[in-house]
């Protein structure tokens, strides 16, 4: 009789909890019955909070001011807002010099034109100690750091001057607004609501505790019954 009440008392709470999967599962399921009706295949969403469950924007850094501004999103280098080139690396430093960019990654420098092409690189077979720690500058000339000293681009010298390091800015807007102008027909509803239905973007703790859910309700479910049975048969 203890067990029984206890089962009832933890199978009523377990089947909330796998409630919420299955009306997931049939919510899903249901739209995708009727994606030709609504057209979702055509329909894409431009929401960040949907596109990072993609990893899109899982690597931002940006640089400047709202006159003069550069970012990365993932591999994409935008300058004020438009697409320009890819670089595989992620920038650790950037710095405005009318009408250039000049970019720093940990292997390289680059200096991007108005036009967002590459017109002057330097690397490790120009002389630069690898790794790039930061891009700076100072009165004269720019200024990156390695592990162990600062070093002027122009002579390759070691330099002690005074120098403002450049350094990135946290703009969650504009990481929103690059997302949703760079994405949009990246991820259509049906692809999403697929997504969802099959467990390819929800929680995989979710989607354990869910399968748990189901299998102890199950099981549950059976001891209850045939105890019930049971009971009533030898009462008879």
């Amino acid at each position: 009789m203890r067990l029984r009440k206890f089962l009832r008392k933890i199978h009523r709470w377990i089947g909330i909890i796998a409630s919420i999967w299955l009306l997931l599962l049939a919510s899903t399921g249901f739209l995708l019955q009727h994606k030709d009706d609504w057209n979702l295949a055509h329909k894409y969403t431009q929401s960040a909070l949907l596109l990072s469950l993609y990893d899109i924007g899982q690597q931002f850094t940006s640089y400047g001011d709202q006159q003069n501004n550069l970012a990365q999103l993932d591999y994409q280098i935008y300058i004020d807002g438009t697409a320009k080139i890819k670089l595989e690396e992620p920038i650790i430093g950037a710095v405005y010099q009318q009408p250039n960019w000049i970019i720093a990654t940990a292997s390289q420098i680059n200096w991007i034109d108005t036009h967002g092409q590459i017109i002057q690189s330097m690397d490790e077979f120009d002389g630069i100690t690898l790794p790039i720690e930061k891009l700076g500058h100072n009165q004269t000339n720019l200024i990156i750091q390695n592990q162990s000293e600062s070093i002027e681009l122009k002579t390759l010298q070691p330099t002690m001057l005074t120098t403002t390091w450049s350094q990135a800015i946290d703009s969650e807007s504009l990481k929103i607004q690059l997302i949703e102008t760079s994405t949009q027909n990246y991820l259509s509803y049906e692809q999403l609501i697929f997504d969802l239905h099959a467990g390819i973007t929800s929680p995989s703790l979710f989607n354990d505790i869910a399968a748990l859910a189901l299998i102890f309700l199950s099981i549950s479910g059976i001891i209850i019954f045939f105890k019930k049975s049971f009971r009533n048969q030898k009462n008879f």
